[in-house]
């Protein structure tokens, strides 16, 4: 129903109603004032979240934003104007790492706390701490929207991949193929599973990368130098 038909309906209603409301407002004056006073304590309620809802978007995004400069700083030995820098990989490691964890804590369930949970087990993996990346990148999928699960799947399966766990990460990349995104699309995690491939199922690897040679730009020219490896270039 339009603005215009609600605004006439309203209009014939409220002559034909106006004489027994204004009876029945007076009778049950006190009522009204409460009810009045209810309403009012619930729009400004309402109001109150909704700024508070925002404040917390504002205040996640900035924290995440901060954490974020700390993990693409870079390890440097002299300050660089305009670039966070590191002495060394465990101060960079150990600064953001706090950095991220605040922001899970802060921000608990909100989509800023999850990808602080993806940059942490990004961090892992630099350090080497595979087994415990793989399980907080388990954990998170399950939570995770449609920006970050695609790209912590495909980081999940890369991590099986290279642990030798082929049968994991051969489940993980199909899924990815099965349920393509512009986050992740289906010729990348074709690779992923082609690579993880190559050794234990080479004539399975072959027809993916084989595939893959018909797709554009980069993903081709790494398709032909892997078929080139396996003797099917």
């Amino acid at each position: 129903m339009d603005k215009t038909t609600r605004k006439h309906l309203k209009e014939d209603r409220f002559a034909e109603e106006v004489g027994h409301s204004v009876e029945y407002v007076s009778s049950h004056r006190n009522q009204f004032i409460l009810w009045g006073a209810i309403a009012v304590a619930l729009v400004v309620g309402g109001g109150s979240y909704m700024a508070y809802q925002r404040s917390q978007a504002a205040e996640a995004r900035q924290a995440l934003s901060e954490a974020l400069e700390l993990f693409h700083g870079a390890v440097e030995t002299q300050e660089r104007v305009g670039m966070i820098t590191f002495a060394t990989n465990v101060e960079r490691y150990t600064r953001t790492t706090e950095a991220l964890e605040k922001v899970i804590s802060g921000y608990p369930g909100r989509e800023e706390a999850v990808e602080a949970e993806y940059y942490l087990a990004l961090i892992e993996i630099q350090e080497g701490k595979n087994d415990e990346a793989v399980k907080r990148l388990e954990a998170l999928i399950p939570r995770a929207g449609e920006k970050i699960a695609p790209v912590a799947r495909l980081t999940l399966a890369d991590e099986h991949a290279r642990g030798g766990r082929i049968e994991q990460a051969t489940k993980e990349y199909q899924y990815l193929i099965d349920h393509p995104g512009s986050v992740v699309p289906k010729a990348r995690a074709q690779f992923g599973l082609a690579a993880a491939l190559k050794e234990s199922n080479p004539e399975e690897a072959k027809k993916l990368f084989q595939e893959l040679q018909k797709e554009p730009g980069a993903i081709a020219v790494l398709a032909t130098r892997n078929l080139t490896d396996l003797g099917g270039g």
